[in-house]
């Protein structure tokens, strides 16, 4: 997604740009040809990923291969295309070549001059307002396609869960644990019991419970980034468990400032 959103940067820019220098036409005119090629592939890779669909090709949007084709001729592989070495079916073969005339190119679009050695020479007019539009025609319903798959997948999820609130795996008393917890921290020699241990676990338990739960929903994944929320917490957790069954190094006075990080991510 970043991607298409870069590269939709990149051919704003150029639509807005100014460019007076020959030199940087070109440059920009390479840069813009090759913003909507990228554009295509992200748009590709993204509809793959997100439809888990492996067959689907860029190329079968209709407007897919006259931008590709513009782009494979002007700065992709302008200067040999095919050879002139008989086909197998015993057809001639065709080289041909391309260049921008120098003269013709403007912001505004080139002339792309055509050499075949078997049709001779011809000449191609491109308007560069007319390929971006183009070209966004098919990022624009490639987008509607993805939001509508997502719709669809939002509804479903919302289906298989409803009813199934992730706020009711905390429980009501929650606050009393964490008073329960401190107290055991500020006061060891008087607090240290087993209700306070309960308190912990009972803790401990909807934190566990609710990582699971995002695993089961599919937000918990390995580019997701609550996962580093859900370490921030588990650490303290993990750390005062230890203090509470004399395991780990933790004194009382360094557990103490553990339990107030913990119940600020809470």
């Amino acid at each position: 997604m970043d991607v298409i959103s870069d590269t939709e940067w990149a051919i704003t820019s150029y639509e807005g740009g100014h460019f007076s220098d020959k030199g940087l036409v070109y440059l920009v005119l390479y840069g813009l040809l090759q913003a909507m090629y990228v554009q295509q592939d992200g748009l590709e890779n993204l509809v793959r990923a997100l439809e888990r669909n492996e067959l689907y090709k860029i190329d079968s949007e209709p407007e897919a291969g006259r931008i590709r084709q513009v782009r494979h001729d002007t700065i992709g592989h302008p200067t040999r295309q095919g050879g002139v070495k008989p086909r197998r079916d015993g057809r001639p073969g065709e080289q041909i070549s391309h260049t921008i005339v120098q003269h013709s190119l403007r912001k505004e679009g080139f002339t792309l001059a055509r050499y075949s050695n078997l049709t001779g020479s011809r000449f191609v007019n491109y308007e560069t307002a007319t390929l971006i539009a183009t070209n966004r025609l098919l990022t624009i319903r490639g987008l509607k396609r993805i939001k509508r798959y997502l719709g669809e997948m939002e509804m479903q999820h919302r289906e298989q869960y409803r009813g199934k609130v992730i706020v009711d795996l905390f429980p009501a008393q929650i606050g009393y644990y964490f008073e329960k917890v401190f107290e055991a921290i500020n006061n060891p020699s008087h607090g240290n019991q087993n209700i306070n241990e309960i308190g912990l676990r009972m803790i401990s338990e909807a934190f566990s419970n609710f990582k699971q739960s995002l695993a089961v929903r599919g937000v918990l994944n390995d580019v997701s980034a609550i996962r580093y929320e859900l370490d921030e917490t588990e650490y303290p957790l993990q750390e005062l468990t230890l203090y509470f069954s004399r395991q780990g190094t933790l004194s009382d006075k360094r557990a103490h400032p553990y339990l107030p990080i913990l119940q600020s991510r809470k």
